[in-house]
């Protein structure tokens, strides 16, 4: 794969600051060796969602997302681009649609996936190994 990057953080993450800092041990090593993160467009507001839901603080989730905005990703806006890839991906690995715009994404750049959800990290696994 290339040096191009592609992070999540999904579903059966630890609580509050555990999780905050299992998510940095993710993407400090990225950042520190300049690594391009990509990702789908409804990720800035997923992540405001997940982290209000884990610390009950609004701050908490403002500052995520303007520190994951901070970090200058590739951005995917195109729906028409990520919809057709993203369907069926969907469709054959079970995935709800916003997961599967996530692997539409890592496809697309052939980058690796970072994700704490089984299901999806599956996903990615069967479908990169078609990857040349």
């Amino acid at each position: 794969m290339d040096n191009l990057r592609y992070f999540t953080f999904r579903r059966k993450p630890r609580e509050g600051d555990a999780f905050r800092e299992q998510a940095k041990q993710i993407i400090q090593p990225l950042l520190s060796a300049r690594e391009k993160i990509s990702v789908p467009a409804i990720a800035f507001t997923e992540v405001a969602g997940v982290m209000k839901r884990i610390t009950k603080d609004h701050n908490v989730a403002r500052r995520a997302v303007l520190f994951m905005k901070d970090t200058e990703p590739e951005v995917f806006v195109d729906f028409g681009v990520l919809e057709p890839i993203a369907t069926e991906i969907a469709i054959n690995h079970s995935l709800k649609g916003a997961d599967a715009c996530y692997l539409a994404v890592a496809q697309i750049t052939k980058s690796n996936l970072y994700t704490f959800d089984k299901q999806q990290q599956e996903a990615f696994d069967a479908i990169s190994k078609t990857w040349q």
